[in-house]
């Protein structure tokens, strides 16, 4: 069943005390994870249309592209993208570790990059303060600091966009060997998003 939350019309950023979100559609608010009016409009942050934008080469359901390309202006194939990806498909995609990061990036991504596509200055503030600090850790070979500076982005990223109550439940998902991006994607769309 469709939830409010997957609808764009409902503003996360707008919430009142009992934490329920703002429907601009229907000028209330209404717990997010309720079922969905039949005035729906599916936002990128939609787990079922997610692939749709993947198809599509869509980069907004991936907010470090979104940051770095369609707000800063960079190209698609940058050093920082480029050392971005190699590390997540050729480090934390063997490492069971990093399964639960890679599954909420895919989550939260298409989340996330609606908000930063309108914030130029959040996405410096990414570029300066945590993704050239994670490259050069990533450099140094030193995985275990550019893991942590990456978490400390997502945090701050997720305190930004009013997301701290929200849970990945992603416990019916298990790692798998020679993991990849397709098979990552594909795997979180079976999770939940619940608010805490």
């Amino acid at each position: 069943m469709a939830m409010c939350i997957q609808c764009e019309k409902m503003n996360l950023q707008k919430t009142n005390e009992y934490g329920e979100a703002f429907c601009e559609d229907k000028d209330r608010y209404y717990d997010p994870y309720s079922g969905a009016c039949s005035n729906i409009v599916f936002s990128d942050s939609s787990l079922r249309n997610r692939e749709d934008e993947y198809e599509k080469g869509n980069s907004s359901s991936c907010y470090l592209t979104t940051a770095m390309c369609d707000v800063l202006g960079y190209d698609d194939n940058c050093y920082y993208l480029k050392v971005l990806r190699n590390f997540r498909d050729n480090y934390m995609m063997n490492n069971r570790n990093y399964f639960n990061l890679l599954i909420e990036y895919e989550v939260i991504g298409p989340i996330i990059s609606k908000y930063i596509l309108k914030d130029k200055e959040t996405a410096q503030i990414m570029l300066d303060d945590y993704i050239s600090k994670t490259i050069m850790f990533i450099q140094k070979k030193d995985y275990k600091r550019a893991i942590n500076i990456y978490i400390e982005m997502v945090e701050f990223l997720k305190e930004k966009y009013n997301m701290t109550n929200l849970i990945i439940d992603n416990s019916n998902l298990s790692f798998q060997p020679n993991l990849n991006k397709h098979m990552i994607r594909t795997l979180a769309k079976e999770a939940t998003i619940i608010r805490k």
